[in-house]
């Protein structure tokens, strides 16, 4: 019985010691963690519904109605509790830090102010890429890529515009667009956007002293002039004949690489170089593109002026790579085209290709 009575007097002191300590008290001031969720006490007041600045971090926090920090979370933070109509959209990444510059979230880019985190929407020089102007959408807040129309609404000049496929970068001067994937050459068209707005310009238009016209509607570049298909052709039977007499194999003509000429014939009335008016390469336009599995060899003859067939052959082949081009025996098809344009000024060109 007394050995009882001694465990009974241990357990019940015990139990007075266990009773008597008190549970963990809050912070007055700063951050406290309760079950992995990070909370934030001003004299003792827990944080709710507000931003909070911590010095130990350098860093703004966000802490939800029910005190909770947020992450990875965007918030609206209006101008005061009093004011709700106006305020701010910030971010707060894994940490709950607040989100300052550009950001990669939701399938796109952001960008939020360097000083004060606001969500920026609209035009905006971006230091990224070496500087750059994007476009942020006004609802949003995500980089435009692509074709977009700017309607005006916020006060920007209206009109097409297009964002880089991969930086967002505005676009200027020349671009190659295609209306439809599945059409072919067929399918396309050239614009330009305005050199100092990156608007697409219609109408006449003046660019690099030359006066040129783009439909009112579609601002596609009207080039003015028309294909001498005949003349083109002609130049088939004029390689072959020199390919005879190198011991190569003839060429057969191939209509997918004549439109692919054609095209660039009409483009070097715009610039005559083997790069086309955006800055790509002419290979750009060949139907047999590596990507398709398809090993192939392609090469291009260009010329301007000629007057005729015969004259524009002669001078490819008095000249060392030209004739190269003309000779090579791994090509096996051929499309060539003749551009005249407004001014009755010839085109010319040769495409060499491989299956």
């Amino acid at each position: 019985m007394r050995a009882f009575g001694i465990a009974s007097m241990v357990w019940a002191v015990l139990l007075m010691v266990a009773t008597a300590l008190p549970a963990a008290a809050a912070p007055q001031n700063g951050w406290d963690e309760v079950d992995g969720e990070r909370y934030w006490y001003d004299d003792g007041v827990m944080a709710r519904d507000k931003q909070v600045y911590d010095p130990g971090t350098d860093a703004w926090y966000w802490f939800d109605a029910d005190g909770t920090m947020a992450r990875d979370k965007d918030v609206y933070i209006p101008v005061s509790n009093e004011d709700r109509s106006r305020g701010k959209w910030v971010r707060y990444d894994a940490d709950g830090h607040m989100v300052k510059g550009e950001d990669f979230r939701y399938g796109g880019w952001y960008y939020f102010d360097p000083v004060t985190g606001e969500m920026l929407k609209g035009f905006t020089y971006v230091p990224s890429n070496g500087g750059k102007w994007v476009f942020y959408d006004y609802t949003t807040g995500q980089m435009a890529h692509g074709e977009r129309y700017i309607d005006g609404s916020h006060g920007d000049e209206p009109g097409w515009m297009y964002f880089d496929d991969v930086t967002g970068a505005v676009l200027y001067g020349w671009q190659f667009m295609t209306t439809d994937p599945d059409g072919g050459l067929a399918a396309t068209r050239w614009v330009y956007y305005h050199a100092s707005t990156g608007r697409m310009v219609k109408g006449w238009h003046t660019i690099d002293g030359v006066a040129r016209y783009f439909d009112e509607t579609t601002g596609a570049y009207v080039f003015g002039g028309a294909q001498s298909e005949g003349e083109a052709y002609d130049l088939l039977a004029m390689v072959n004949a020199e390919r005879a007499r190198s011991g190569v194999a003839p060429l057969a003509w191939d209509d997918e690489v004549a439109e692919a000429a054609r095209l660039r014939a009409s483009e070097l009335s715009i610039t005559f170089s083997h790069y086309r008016p955006d800055g790509s390469g002419f290979q750009e336009v060949m139907p047999f593109r590596l990507e398709l599995g398809r090993p192939y060899t392609c090469a291009e003859n260009i010329a301007m002026r000629q007057r005729s067939a015969e004259a524009v052959n002669a001078a490819w082949t008095s000249s060392m790579g030209h004739h190269y081009n003309m000779v090579n025996p791994e090509s096996t098809v051929f499309g060539a085209a003749c551009f005249i344009d407004g001014s009755g000024t010839k085109h010319w060109v040769e495409l060499f290709a491989a299956y």
